[in-house]
């Protein structure tokens, strides 16, 4: 049985080569080495042109971290993958506030890392539905 993604039909995760799962988890496992790196590396206090850009990073590369972690670990409950993200923006955030870095903590980048973890969690089920 596989899963269908609009027309295409795309092999059940139960048939993922073990190579492909690993390669997945081991992207999770680099993607929150940066996260971690680029959120405690000292700001450059560059401002982006576009007001509230930032927010759109952190949803994005939340999103994408999730998204990942999703794949990687389908059989995960996503509420876990969740609560990691969770852990993650929020203490990272504090970090920021806590530590001498030029940064601020701020619980909007928080609010939107966690957002993107969910919206790419409610997306993934959504377009990947098991065939009847």
């Amino acid at each position: 049985m596989g899963l269908k993604l609009y027309s295409m039909q795309i092999p059940s995760p139960d048939s993922w080569s073990k190579r492909l799962i690993l390669g997945l988890k081991l992207l999770a496992v680099i993607f929150t080495i940066l996260i971690v790196w680029q959120s405690l590396t000292p700001s450059l206090n560059i401002q982006p042109e576009i007001p509230h850009l930032d927010k759109l990073q952190h949803l994005a590369v939340y999103g994408l971290l999730a998204g990942t972690m999703r794949l990687a670990w389908w059989r995960l409950w996503g509420g876990y993958i969740l609560g990691f993200c969770l852990i993650l923006g929020f203490g990272l955030e504090y970090l920021q506030g806590a530590m001498d870095l030029g940064r601020t903590a701020s619980i909007a980048d928080g609010v939107a890392n966690v957002i993107g973890a969910i919206i790419f969690l409610i997306i993934i089920p959504r377009f990947w539905k098991r065939e009847t």
